[in-house]
């Protein structure tokens, strides 16, 4: 019982482990949800407080891909800058990185590719009408800045209380650094070298005989490092009374392993063992022996390819 009951504690805690990673990778949505119904002009503005449970600044560094602002009924569309700010200091910001978007009544939506880090935190801005939600509680407040701040530039901003900015913005996490989302904008998320579906890796071989060694040619359809092994069994005396022969020992060759790359053929010498040369030398040259040769690769997606490949090494003995 005691042993059933450590197995499900197992268990549990690599379940509850799984969970926390896949929470800690997951998407965030950063800023206020609230409906502009004001405008002002010539403008920036960030959140400052709010009663929100989504976070004002950004968890951790990442890439924006989306943001979204939601107003009441307007007529036409007014141009709309979404601001990347990063705090200088208190009251005080940099404009980072900007999208521009005209926003409509209603919910607008738009898709977005800014590298975020961070702390930083998302605003809107513009020389025309921009867009804030005012009438709110006590504890939603922005900070306004009367300029349209230019990219690259800081400026020091002032509190706004009972108002709030109608952005949300979402981060997905970047684990390669490339600059894409991992989770709609990124499909091998592994390596910052593919933003499609990470390649596999399809192994090609080309096995030539050789005295006392089997040259292995190998070549992979991407980059990878590839692992060669390769064994022979040797057949031992026979035992009485017994019509086949017994299995005594296996001749291993040195596992090798090499990086190969697209369209190229790597060279894998293996050299035989000295109880593989000795088995041949001893095994007349009407029957052979069979070496199994396996090569594994890993893709950058953690994919495993394996191709095996048998090759008849003749005896040597002359009868």
């Amino acid at each position: 019982m005691k042993t059933v009951r450590a197995i499900a504690a197992a268990i549990g805690l690599l379940f509850a482990a799984h969970l926390g990673a896949a929470s800690a990778s997951a998407a965030t949505e950063v800023g206020n949800d609230c409906v502009g119904n004001a405008v002002d002009v010539d403008v920036t503005m960030v959140q400052r407080s709010s009663a929100s449970a989504r976070p004002l600044s950004v968890p951790a560094a990442g890439v924006l891909t989306r943001w979204s602002v939601e107003v009441i009924n307007y007529p036409g569309a007014v141009l709309h800058s979404l601001k990347v700010l990063r705090p200088m200091a208190t009251s005080q910001f940099r404009a980072v990185a900007e999208a521009y978007a005209r926003v409509r009544s209603g919910l607008n939506s738009f898709e977005a590719r800014l590298p975020v880090q961070k702390g930083d935190r998302f605003g809107l801005g513009g020389t025309g009408e921009i867009f804030y939600c005012e009438g709110l509680s006590a504890s939603e407040e922005l900070w306004k800045g009367g300029f349209d701040l230019p990219l690259g530039n800081q400026g020091f901003f002032v509190t706004d209380p009972a108002a709030g900015v109608p952005l949300v913005a979402t981060v997905e996490p970047d684990a390669d650094g490339d600059g894409y989302g991992d989770e709609s904008q990124d499909g091998c998320p592994q390596s910052a070298a593919f933003q499609g579906p990470c390649p596999t890796a399809d192994l090609d071989l080309i096995a030539l005989r050789r005295r006392g060694s089997v040259l292995l040619l190998v070549t992979s359809s991407s980059e990878t490092p590839v692992r060669v092994s390769a064994f022979a069994r040797i057949p031992g005396k026979r035992a009485p009374k017994r019509k086949r022969a017994r299995v005594s020992a296996r001749a291993k060759l040195p596992t090798q392993t090499k990086t190969v790359a697209p369209g190229k053929f790597v060279r894998f010498n293996l050299r035989y063992t000295k109880r593989l040369r000795t088995a041949l030398s001893g095994l007349p040259r009407s029957k052979s022996l069979t070496l199994r040769i396996t090569s594994s690769a890993t893709d950058v997606a953690g994919r495993v390819t394996t191709k095996r490949l048998s090759l008849k090494l003749r005896g040597q003995r002359r009868t």
